[in-house]
């Protein structure tokens, strides 16, 4: 979605948008385990295969690859001026604060669900659906407020 509305905007929006679009492509990988999916399942349980990124001869590039996409979403972000496109959503009372909240919540409870963070939700059944659930939830969220940005900043102007 955030390449569509990057082709579909002024230049200064166009550059906010290519910003969004590498955290999306992060997710993507994250959760296809950074590729670890296409390689042979590590065992099998009840809950189906398991895989782990811990098979992939690149798996000690992930990290410097995650900074650099980090560099480059700031580059991209700081070209589009969006600390002025953030404060334009702030000041109109147009940033989708009920969509970032249900987006951290659902990720608490996906970590939770997997025993991270000093989270333990004790045996509540099944923790691998709460765990994906969860997760897609926070990307519908994600979706949600992608949305309600590009629909707050159609009157935006960056002067």
């Amino acid at each position: 979605m955030a390449m569509v509305f990057a082709a579909d905007e002024q230049s200064t929006l166009r550059w906010f948008w290519l910003a969004v679009f590498p955290v999306w492509i992060v997710m993507a990988l994250r959760e296809l385990s950074w590729g670890g999916v296409f390689m042979p399942a590590l065992s099998v349980s009840e809950h189906g295969p398991y895989f782990s990124s811990s098979q992939l001869w690149y798996r000690s590039y992930i990290v410097p690859m995650l900074v650099a996409v980090s560099l480059l979403v700031g580059v991209l972000f700081i070209k589009a001026n969006g600390p002025h496109i953030l404060k334009y959503l702030v000041t109109t009372r147009q940033l989708p604060y009920a969509d970032i909240v249900l987006v951290i919540l659902a990720m608490i409870i996906s970590a939770g669900a997997e025993g991270h963070m000093g989270l333990n939700f004790g045996d509540w059944g099944h923790m691998l659906v709460l765990e994906e659930m969860s997760e897609t939830a926070a990307y519908v969220f994600l979706l949600s407020a992608q949305a309600r940005v590009r629909l707050a900043l159609r009157h935006y102007s960056p002067n």
